[in-house]
This record gives structure tokens, sequence and C-alpha cells, in this order.
């Protein structure tokens, strides 16, 4: 008896050892697709600046220019 008690004993043990890390990992994975969001927000606003600053630019050269009818 003593010895089903020490295998239900470590069955347990390796369960909530096994849903811990299940629960590090989905964090982990979570975290990550945050952060990858996150970079890709920044990238495209990032180059929706560079777009902007180039329509800008051309804006201002056509404006200006002498040679344009």
């Amino acid at each position: 008896m003593e010895n089903q008690n020490f295998k239900e004993n470590l069955s347990n043990s390796n369960d909530n050892i096994m849903e811990t890390v299940n629960e590090t990992f989905e964090n982990i994975a979570q975290d990550a697709k945050s952060d990858v969001h996150t970079d890709n927000q920044t990238s495209q606003q990032s180059n929706q600046n560079i777009i902007n600053t180039i329509d800008e630019v051309v804006e201002e050269f056509n404006s200006n220019n002498p040679w344009r009818d």
C-alpha cells in the first residue's frame, strides 16, 4: 500500500510539474507573439512615416519646380 501511495504521489507530482511546464511555455509563446505583433506595428508605422516623408518631399519639390508647367 505504501508503494502505491508513493506511485500516486509521484504521478501527481509529475502532473503538477507538466502543468507548470505547459503554463510556462504557453506564457513564453504568448510573450513572443506579443513582441512580434509590437515589432510589426512599429515596423509598419516606421514604413508609413518614411512614405509620408517621401510624399511630402515630392509635393514640396513639385510645387517649387521651375521646370514644371
